[in-house]
């Protein structure tokens, strides 16, 4: 037997681990639908949404256990497996983990032995076996050397630089979680994570005392695999209790309890010693009498021949028995089971029929008006149709069809046909069947296209140009989208939030908001950007030339223009007059910027002679001066540099080396 490598252990330490309502949004509920449409994500990433996932609605109009079915590209609506008892707009929603299931977002990843990164662990849907081992809780209240297996599902975020990840768990033992009356301690956060066996079931002891491993609950170490086993020996019990194959010879006492897939037993059953219990068997005992059945499905099978008179049809069967049907015959003789014994009725014969006839009706007779109908180009007197007027347009207007088969001419009534049409001129409305409420609209100069009763578009020649092309021209609750070849967003209209969006490949870049545009990543400009307001950066702003401008104040017609002044360093100074005191006071805040006293430097100038002033200590706070006058009186100026956003960096290389 080949050698079997022992399995890895590590430890995982989330931010978070949530369940419940851990995406939140609005959207509208409609009574009946399984629709929630116009979603907004308020909280939470929609990129995580799943089916199976539970719905609440603050309104209260889902029924309890509402679950997601699917969602769209654009994640702005949601397909769910109940329909809403009740209508509710911009209601408040949560999406909550399936029972049993959990979401640990953000969770470091340490592995002991350094062997492995986040990038090694996946979940089972993708064929991995990895598994936390969790803290159990029960009424809120953790209990105490208790734990249980959830196994690694899916991952859905990986940040080898950081050694991030993030997944989804669920329940990993034997039946459902809340079958154990436990749940997860989501307040236990540092957990081991664990790549069971094989065959995905045994999972691997461990010891505390391994460095990286000391913070784990205790009794977390052999947990896993004390569950393991005693899901191996549940199993192992089960299968002897419930499975016997082979051949059973012989007499037994006592019950029998199963299912028997040997027909031999299914049949001898009754008259076996277990008798007692065989009733068990019975559903193995069915169509023992199959093959005496007293009636078929195609009783009439044996009919070998047959003759039509008039409204009179004799069958001839094989054991000289015959069947007489005396009756009117409509519709297609050729759809009949009877078709390929009256060969009398389909090419001769008389009487009067109605409905649909294939042949050259040489042999008919009795036909009222129809003399002309088989061959008739143009049927303006087929008012009997009592046989099938040869390529009708419209059998059921025959009486008032002008032309049978081609040529130009008028229609009342409903036109039903198939084919290539040149050209189809309508008074005003096209209506699609069964759905009187969508329909394109024509009037002068305009068309306007409606589906269920709201008007999405509208084309106008109003007579001056530029001419309007409206979407959503009735006010309605519309969202307009542009989707690219990848069927993602580049453009959506919101009608409920009245913002536009652009998107690239799926991702908002820009949204118009109330007070202006929201940007999201870079902008990139070829020519000026005239900004007529305030503009504010949250991060760095790179410049070649740092300029202000503002009109000249003595020479109209002119620009007066400085720049800033540049060094290696974010600079800063405070400057002021001496004359009072000996102590400068800095400003209160430099401390907290925060400001290196090593740092700071100070010049000094004397006012009305040429004492010598000097510095004698310096602080954050406060700069002591001195001079050889006795009583300091100069002006002065304090530079230096704050670090909030670090030392600047001077340096940087045009490329950037990804390893």
């Amino acid at each position: 037997m080949a050698y079997r490598d022992q399995r890895f252990i590590g430890v995982i330490n989330a931010d978070s681990i949530v369940d419940s309502n851990f995406i939140i949004g609005t959207g509208n509920f409609a009574d009946g639908s399984t629709l929630i449409a116009d979603v907004n994500i308020s909280s939470g990433d929609e990129d995580l949404i799943r089916p199976g996932q539970i719905v609440f609605s603050v309104a209260g109009a889902l029924p309890a256990n509402t679950k997601v079915s699917s969602v769209n590209a654009d994640r702005t609506q949601i397909t769910l497996d109940k329909a809403a008892t009740s209508t509710a707009a911009g209601d408040t929603f949560g999406l909550s983990t399936p029972s049993g299931s959990y979401f640990f977002q953000s969770a470091s990843f340490n592995d002991p032995n350094n062997n492995l990164t986040v990038n090694n662990i996946s979940g089972s849907d993708s064929g991995s076996s990895f598994a936390i081992v969790g803290v159990a809780k029960k009424s809120n209240a953790t209990i105490k050397n208790r734990f249980h297996l959830y196994t690694v599902s899916e991952v859905v975020q990986r940040n080898i630089g950081s050694a991030e990840i993030s997944f989804f768990v669920e329940w990993g033992e034997q039946g459902e979680e809340s079958g154990s009356g436990d749940e997860l301690q989501t307040a236990e956060k540092e957990v081991a994570i664990i790549d069971l066996t094989d065959t995905g079931s045994i999972a691997p002891g461990f010891s505390l005392g391994v460095a990286g491993m000391e913070s784990l609950k205790a009794g977390s170490e052999y947990a896993g695999y004390n569950i393991a086993i005693n899901q191996y020996l549940s199993d192992l019990s089960s299968s002897v209790a419930s499975s016997l194959t082979g051949s059973l010879s012989g007499s037994v006492t006592g019950s029998l309890i199963g299912t028997a897939t040997s027909a031999s037993t299914a049949v001898l059953a009754q008259t076996a010693s277990v008798a007692t219990r065989a009733n068990t068997l019975a559903p193995t005992a069915t169509a023992s009498r199959a093959d005496s059945a007293t009636t078929a499905s195609f009783p009439e099978r044996g009919v070998i021949g047959g003759s039509a008179t008039q409204n009179i049809i004799t069958l001839n069967r094989g054991d000289g028995t015959t069947i007489t049907l005396e009756t009117s015959v409509s519709g297609s003789v050729e759809s009949a089971s009877i078709a390929t014994v009256a060969s009398t009725v389909r090419n001769g014969g008389s009487g009067s029929f109605s409905g649909s006839f294939q042949g050259d009706g040489s042999s008919l007779t009795g036909l009222v008006t129809a003399s002309h109908a088989l061959t008739a180009v143009s049927a303006s007197f087929a008012t009997s149709a009592s046989v099938e007027i040869i390529k009708e347009l419209s059998s059921s207007f025959a009486d008032t069809a002008s032309v049978a088969q081609s040529g130009t001419g008028s229609f009342s009534g409903s036109f039903t046909g198939s084919g290539d049409f040149d050209d189809v001129r309508v008074k005003q409305y096209i209506y699609h069947k069964g759905d009187e409420n969508t329909f394109i609209n024509f009037t002068d100069n305009r068309i306007r296209f409606n589906a269920g009763g709201i008007n999405f578009m509208s084309l106008e020649d109003d007579g001056s140009a530029p001419f309007p092309f409206v979407i959503n021209n009735g006010g309605n609750r519309i969202n307009f989208r542009v989707m690219d070849r990848n069927s993602d967003l580049l453009l959506k209209t919101d009608s409920e939030a009245l913002n536009v969006g652009l998107y690239h490949a799926g991702n908002k870049k820009l949204e118009t908001i109330s007070t202006g545009v929201n940007i999201t990543g870079s902008v990139s400009a070829s020519q000026d950007i005239v900004v007529d307001g305030n503009v504010f950066v949250q991060g760095t702003l790179d410049a070649a030339t740092k300029n202000f401008k503002i009109d000249h104040p003595t020479m109209p017609g002119y620009y007066l223009i400085h720049s800033s002044l540049e060094g290696p360093e974010r600079g800063i100074y405070h400057r002021g007059k001496l004359s009072v005191s000996n102590i400068i006071h800095l400003p209160d805040y430099w401390k907290d910027l925060p400001v290196d006293e090593v740092d700071i430097t100070v010049q000094l100038t004397p006012i009305g002679n040429a004492c010598i002033h000097y510095v004698k200590k310096i602080t954050k706070e406060t700069i002591e001066i001195g001079c050889d006058c006795g009583k300091p009186n100069c002006f002065y100026i304090v530079h230096a540099q704050r670090f909030d956003q670090g030392r600047l960096e001077i340096l940087e290389p045009k490329i950037n080396k990804k390893l």
